[in-house]
């Protein structure tokens, strides 16, 4: 019997970041992380449209948009990369340390939308 790699396993992962792609603006859009969730306020007076959130420039996840004025929370655990692999969040039972969260940026059909992170560095 043989063990070994199965023929025919899949990779759930995302897809790369779009290097093509240029930051095409910047916003007063606060990204605040909370060990391992992030929030988002939009202080504008601009909708922040759907498309794709990244961060650190290799993970993804969907993004509904964001009304001038409103607020939501996302779990850092949920954003991946390329190849299936999760953030490191942290949290308490991580058995690896929290990565940072350093760029944050909205992908949209005209190119990406930076916003501005605070408090990116995990409790240790």
């Amino acid at each position: 019997m043989l063990a070994g790699c199965r023929a025919g396993s899949k990779i759930d992962g995302g897809r790369s970041y779009p290097i093509q792609k240029a930051q095409t603006r910047a916003v007063d859009v606060q990204v605040i992380r909370d060990e391992t969730e992030i929030s988002l306020v939009n202080t504008t007076a601009e909708a922040l449209p759907e498309g794709t959130m990244w961060i650190n420039g290799q993970f993804s996840h969907a993004f509904d948009g964001l009304a001038p004025g409103d607020r939501t929370t996302m779990s850092l655990k949920t954003f991946r990369n390329e190849y299936g692999e999760a953030f490191r969040a942290g949290g308490f039972f991580a058995t690896q340390r929290p990565s940072s969260l350093v760029n944050a940026q909205i992908e949209t059909d005209n190119g990406l939308i930076g916003l501005v992170v605070v408090n990116g560095q995990a409790a240790q």
